[in-house]
């Protein structure tokens, strides 16, 4: 008996490590990440007890761009090289994200990630601004519109969360899980990467390797995978959408047809909430327009955002 204990003992070992070789990936040292997905023109600004990662580019009216879960400011790449030629263009890496890392407080709460706005936005001296927010960022976005009005001149929600759904993507239900969420602190081998990555676009899109080891790349900043599991631990099941019908700003929600994370369905919720608002769906495209095909995304954002509107200009700060 007491062998055949011993002998189940050591392939439990031999199972444990074999499975720590094959998924478990430490964190990067963050000086390398900031060495490599950190040069110009990022900077780190200081606000609400964090050091965040911010790209300020370009004159003209201010535009704020906010990224989703697992995502970070380089999802806006594109969008922000083509904005930037006549708009100023402020991007960054949400708490727990990208190159800002965990919040030191631990809250990931809605009304948290509104007060780190608020800051970034009072730091960098945008009184007015119009804000586009993808996923979480959509949510985070119209939450802010929502609750103050008198600071957004425009509004553009891309595949936005935030209205109910039956059925969360599969990746968020995992990472839900008390034990199997857990994993997700540690495994984050470049398939599993791979997969949440190509999850976010449509059917059969190729995805980029350059995404893929961003993606990769970035989870594995020291705090980041733990910071995504308690965001999700801490999200409310039961939305508040009462900040839906206080938004003044003119709105436009945009949404790819093809998304398997939040169903096209909810573009048209979104447009019976919020007054003066108008639905614009993308053919072809999935969950991350601004990543996948972002000139479809420019071409309807760019005029909406261009219309005259009683704002202040301003620069990038430097």
């Amino acid at each position: 008996m007491r062998r055949r204990l011993a002998i189940a003992a050591l392939v439990s070992v031999l199972v444990l490590a074999a499975f720590a070789l094959a998924f478990v990936r430490p964190d990067l040292d963050p000086d390398v990440l900031r060495a490599k997905w950190g040069g110009p023109p990022s900077r780190f600004v200081e606000v609400a007890g964090l050091r965040v990662h911010v790209r300020d580019t370009g004159q003209g009216p201010a535009v704020v761009l906010i990224h989703g879960l697992f995502d970070s400011l380089h999802t806006w790449n594109a969008v922000a090289d083509a904005l930037d030629d006549h708009d100023r263009v402020v991007r960054f890496d949400l708490p727990g994200h990208g190159l800002t890392g965990p919040d030191p407080t631990g809250d990931y709460s809605l009304a948290r990630q509104l007060e780190v706005v608020d800051a970034l936005a009072n730091a960098l001296g945008l009184d007015r601004f119009s804000l586009v927010g993808n996923s979480l960022g959509g949510e985070i976005a119209w939450n802010y519109a929502g609750t103050r009005p008198e600071r957004i001149d425009r509004l553009v929600l891309v595949d936005a969360a935030g209205q109910p759904r039956k059925q969360l993507p599969a990746i968020v239900a995992f990472a839900r899980r008390p034990v199997l969420g857990k994993l997700l602190e540690w495994c984050s081998p470049r398939f599993m990467v791979a997969r949440i990555a190509g999850g976010a676009w449509a059917p059969g899109a190729e995805v980029p390797d350059s995404v893929v080891e961003r993606f990769a790349d970035l989870q594995r900043h020291p705090g980041n995978r733990p910071a995504i599991r308690r965001r999700l631990e801490q999200r409310s099941d039961g939305p508040d959408l009462s900040p839906l019908a206080r938004i003044t700003a003119p709105t436009i929600v945009v949404w790819g047809v093809l998304d398997a994370w939040i169903p096209v369905e909810n573009a048209a919720a979104f447009g019976r909430a919020i007054r003066s608002s108008t639905v614009v769906k993308l053919a072809g495209v999935g969950h991350v327009p601004q990543d996948e095909s972002p000139k479809a995304l420019l071409a309807v954002i760019t005029p909406f955002l261009a219309a005259p509107v009683d704002r202040p200009v301003g620069d990038a700060t430097p």
